[in-house]
């Protein structure tokens, strides 16, 4: 078979293509693609009671895993908790073994800190929206009580309780707000920081840099047994 001058061209096209395609510089590159997401609000801070912004509900989920997530196919789905069990005005969860991305534990307490802190008086948030019937929710939130006596407790190191004013069929729903993570301390780093915070999601920052990017890495602890 005689070949044109086109067919040539077109087999050396072909074979170039086929040689590309074995280059290692072409396989490492398929190696280490990098998913890259647009937020078109940066959040304010590394603290959830003061972030606002919509964006903030894609971001932190990243960072931060709070009891449950919910699936449009599995409906609600245990993440921080094992089981929840509803008694009457108490929700009792037994927690996952859960690690923060130093190697630390997730225990109650660092729930019961999470949640004092979203409804403290410097809040910016939506917690009090879904939490008005958590015991003294309101009172907490306007500084008329104390945050010791908000409507959840630790039971040791692996139960949280909470206390409702009424009954809130729709309490485990509720709990899916990516705002319900658990917290290591109240205090947090500032954004040209940020690698320094602990988290217990999937990723952590290595990089911020505020105004052009924020790159995360993967939590090598996320999911190891505690």
């Amino acid at each position: 078979m005689r070949l044109t001058k086109r067919s040539y061209l077109t087999l050396a096209i072909i074979l170039s293509l086929l040689a590309l395609l074995h280059q290692p510089q072409a396989v490492a590159a398929s190696q280490t693609e990098t998913f890259r997401y647009h937020m078109t609000d940066e959040p304010h801070s590394l603290d959830p009671a003061r972030n606002s912004v919509s964006d903030a509900a894609y971001f932190f989920p990243q960072l931060m895993r709070g009891l449950y997530t919910y699936s449009n196919a599995k409906g609600l789905v245990p993440e921080g908790a094992k089981r929840c069990s509803v008694q009457g005005l108490k929700i009792s969860c037994e927690l996952a073994s859960k690690k923060w991305s130093d190697g630390s534990a997730v225990v109650a307490d660092d729930y019961v800190r999470a949640f004092r802190h979203l409804l403290g008086k410097d809040s910016k948030n939506s917690a009090l929206q879904l939490l008005s019937n958590l015991k003294n929710a309101i009172d907490v939130s306007s500084g008329k009580k104390p945050a010791a006596d908000l409507g959840v407790a630790s039971q040791g190191a692996n139960k949280l309780v909470f206390t409702l004013q009424e009954p809130d069929p729709d309490f485990l729903f509720k709990l899916t707000s990516p705002l319900f993570v658990p917290i290591k301390s109240e205090k947090f780093p500032e954004r040209d920081k940020a690698s320094e915070i602990i988290t217990n999601g999937p990723y952590k920052i290595s990089e911020w840099s505020r105004g052009r990017r924020i790159r995360l890495v993967p939590d090598p602890q996320f999911d190891a047994d505690a």
